[in-house]
């Protein structure tokens, strides 16, 4: 018979059971859904890689630095004990067969422990489940009420937490029909077995019409579809933000028709159909209220009403309306409009239409664009064609200007040399002139001098013989007073000094008394 090692296997169940019995004890004390202590996948790699360290804890997808803060040295601790166990066993290692499950299920456990384990199993099955509401009890945080099926004769308890029922945006009541989604577990203090609803929904297309209806009127009392209250999507959008599902042709459709005008899409997936996309698609609203966007965009496709139940949730419809940019709801419709789409800012049936919207202005632009561009170019031929015609204009202006300028120039320059061969020929005569008057200029010089030094000659003899001086030899003298030759009497009176000059030297004398010559 072949034989297994199961060993491995058993630790990995050891230590899943251990976890979730751990996650769950969380949850009830801190009173919120185990999956925001550890999701599965989690404690599944936690299984799988067996941490040692807080540095190993570290590296597991869905542990950040706060949660090992928090719960790093619990988690460590049941990984630590699993190993211990597993090395226990190693020391006692046996070849089992398929037969040791049997002895492992007769091993006795106490009650806490027993029901730990159960409701780890039990978490690993999800369920959905339609009966009629028999009774509700609203508590501030929780809520538990009964659903039942009168064809069975059966009933099934059911506890909420309150957050989640708020979200649903269904109001339980005795005799409404519903579908709930979640777990069993057991509650260990008093071992009943509860069903932990994650969501509700009404059941029967008269129900969700008349809850419709009745959330419609409240918000359009409240002003939230008011048009004057719709913002207009901004003109060339860039920043896109997107929610959708990523599977089917929705998403396909959308990313076909939008535009190559260098959008930038951050896209959030997730699920657009039927009440359970209520809690994805506010996580995804909020997710994108945190990201710079020029717009938001919601799509899905056609669908019933029932389908469409996510988009006529109070929380959906709040969340849109009170959106920072814009919003874009294409989600299809028949004759009931989905309330998203009427608190939303535009508001069409089909993805291709958001792409229009998203494209119109960038359209629009490109349009102009290429409409100036042919202007353009067009201007541009025009005025160069226009340059070019004025330039031959000019340039044919210039030669025949120049031409005429030439031809000026040419008859200036023959007069020129005409004048320069007479101004030659004058200087040819003024030079044979000015020769021959230079010979007569010479010869009269020369005789004008001979004359002027003839009469030199007989100037200086006749000053000669009328110089004063000689006649001091002869025993004259020449008398002056003041500077002045004494002439006549009258130029002196007594007392005046007078200079006597006689042929060897100069005499002074004073005037005692002159007289008058008598005629």
């Amino acid at each position: 018979m072949k034989t297994l090692s199961c060993q491995g296997i058993l630790s990995d169940m050891s230590i899943v059971v251990l976890l979730k019995q751990w996650r769950a004890e969380k949850s009830r004390k801190k009173g919120v859904e185990v999956f925001r202590i550890l999701p599965n996948r989690t404690i599944d790699e936690i299984a799988q890689r067996m941490p040692s360290t807080a540095e190993e804890l570290l590296e597991i997808h869905g542990i950040g630095e706060k949660k090992v803060k928090e719960y790093g040295e619990e988690i460590l601790a049941l990984t630590q004990q699993v190993i211990r166990d597993d090395q226990q066993e190693k020391n006692d290692e046996e070849i089992l067969d398929p037969n040791v499950f049997e002895d492992i299920s007769k091993k006795v456990v106490s009650v806490g422990e027993f029901l730990d384990r159960t409701n780890a199993v039990l978490s690993e099955m999800p369920g959905a489940v339609q009966g009629e509401v028999s009774s509700v009890d609203i508590r501030d945080r929780y809520i538990f009420f009964t659903i039942k099926d009168s064809e069975d004769n059966a009933s099934m308890s059911c506890f909420m937490w309150r957050n989640r029922y708020d979200l649903c945006g269904v109001e339980l009541r005795e005799g409404l029909e519903v579908v709930v989604r979640g777990i069993l577990e057991v509650y260990k203090p008093s071992g009943r077995l509860t069903f932990r609803v994650d969501m509700v929904e009404p059941v029967g297309e008269g129900v969700i019409k008349a809850a419709y209806e009745k959330l419609k009127k409240k918000l359009e009392e409240e002003g939230l579809f008011a048009i004057e209250k719709k913002r207009t999507v901004p003109e060339f959008p860039h920043r896109i933000g997107l929610i959708t599902s990523q599977e089917g042709a929705v998403i396909h459709d959308f990313m076909s028709n939008i535009g190559k005008f260098g959008f930038h899409i951050a896209f959030v997936n997730s699920r657009v159909e039927g009440q359970m996309a209520v809690v994805e698609l506010v996580r995804a609203i909020r997710t994108l209220q945190k990201r710079p966007l020029d717009v938001l965009v919601i799509i899905r496709g056609g669908g019933s009403l029932e389908s469409l139940q996510a988009f006529n949730n109070e929380t959906i419809v709040r969340e849109i309306a009170h959106f920072p940019v814009p919003v874009i709801c294409g989600i299809g419709h028949d004759k009931d409009v989905p309330l998203a789409s009427l608190a939303a800012d535009v508001m069409v049936s089909t993805p291709t239409a958001v792409t229009r919207e998203l494209n119109t202005s960038w359209e629009r632009l490109v349009s102009r664009v290429d409409i100036l561009e042919r202007d353009l170019f067009n201007t541009f031929e025009r005025e160069c064609t226009q340059q070019k015609n004025i330039f031959y204009r000019n340039v044919q202006t210039v030669f025949a200007e120049f031409s005429a300028i030439m031809d000026r120039c040419r008859g200036v320059e023959e007069r020129v040399r005409q004048c320069v061969v007479l101004v030659a020929h004058a200087l040819e005569k003024t030079h044979d002139r000015i020769s021959q008057d230079q010979r007569v200029l010479v010869e009269r010089f020369s005789q004008l001098l001979s004359d002027a030094k003839e009469r030199v000659w007989s100037a200086e003899k006749s000053i000669v013989f009328s110089d004063p001086r000689r006649q001091l030899k002869l025993g004259y003298s020449i008398v002056s007073s003041g500077g002045r030759v004494v002439r006549s009497v009258s130029d002196v009176k007594s007392g005046d000094e007078m200079d006597v000059l006689v042929q060897d030297g100069n005499v002074q004398a004073t005037v005692k008394k002159t007289s008058l010559k008598k005629r």
